[in-house]
């Protein structure tokens, strides 16, 4: 999740406050497989430059 995606889920939320709540969810869903995803980047290259 990119800062742009951010602003977009925000503004999706001031304009739409009844979706907030599944807005709220998928965003936290998709913050979290960022996490997963940089993480594993790191490992990946991390090992790469040790061998």
């Amino acid at each position: 999740m990119e800062r742009f995606e951010a602003f977009v889920f925000f503004i999706v939320m001031i304009v739409w406050p009844a979706g907030f709540t599944g807005l709220a969810i998928a965003y936290s869903v998709l913050v979290l497989l960022t996490a997963m995803i940089r993480i594993g980047q790191f490992m990946y290259f991390h090992r790469l430059s040790n061998t």
